[in-house]
């Protein structure tokens, strides 16, 4: 509950982080976060939903860090680096995918189908059982959706000639999986995109706006 609350300010504070979808997301769970934890309500799929799904999230942190430092992802200084850039762009994708889209929905039709038996029983707690079957549809279809962002960028990126030619960097991820085109940055003459790509352009020249949120990822 504590992190879900410092991830609403953040987004709030935060211009570049000041997404309806984010905002919406973090209010979300922090009120989730809040009855799990103060009314012990659910707790056997906040196992889940707070702690699996974010299993993601642990590439993703190295993503967003890649993005701020982009010296550090160019081979020519560190081929490591780049390989751990590289293979963290991978997983994150991957994880996400298959925990967040994949499996997300078989848990999701456990938890409903243990929330109407609750309901129908008369248990109590009914209004935070029909928010949360609600929020849980809200959560689901945000994930579907971020999921298909990132699999239209894995196309790009696989697929995508142009895409290629500008070195690769056509998937760039940010803070809960929002996908983005990359390192978008306008070049300017006498400057070659690797230029702009390693951030090796002098300090009066347009940079990256890569996104600043490395460190500010949310618990879902």
């Amino acid at each position: 509950s504590m992190l879900a609350r410092y991830d609403l300010v953040i987004s709030l504070y935060e211009k570049t982080l000041r997404k309806t979808d984010r905002v919406a997301h973090h209010s979300i769970a922090m009120i989730l976060a809040f009855w799990s934890y103060h009314d012990n309500l659910l707790q056997y799929y906040s196992i889940f939903f707070f702690g699996v799904s974010e299993v993601s999230s642990v590439f993703l942190t190295f993503v967003e860090f890649f993005k701020e430092f982009p010296r550090l992802r160019n081979p020519a200084i560190n081929p490591y680096l780049t390989q751990v850039n590289e293979i963290s762009r991978i997983m994150f994708a991957a994880l996400f995918i298959s925990i967040r889209v994949v499996y997300w929905p078989y848990i999701s039709m456990q938890f409903w189908g243990d929330s109407l038996d609750a309901l129908s029983r008369g248990r109590g707690y009914s209004f935070q059982l029909i928010f949360t079957m609600m929020a849980n549809i809200g959560l689901t279809l945000l994930q579907f959706h971020w999921g298909s962002m990132i699999v239209r960028q894995i196309h790009r990126k696989l697929f995508s000639a142009s895409g290629a030619s500008e070195g690769g960097e056509s998937i760039a991820i940010d803070i809960e999986g929002n996908a983005t085109t990359g390192d978008e940055t306008t070049t300017t003459p006498g400057k070659s995109a690797e230029d702009y790509k390693y951030g090796t352009m002098s300090s009066d020249e347009p940079r990256s706006s890569a996104l600043g949120g490395s460190l500010l990822k949310s618990a879902v």
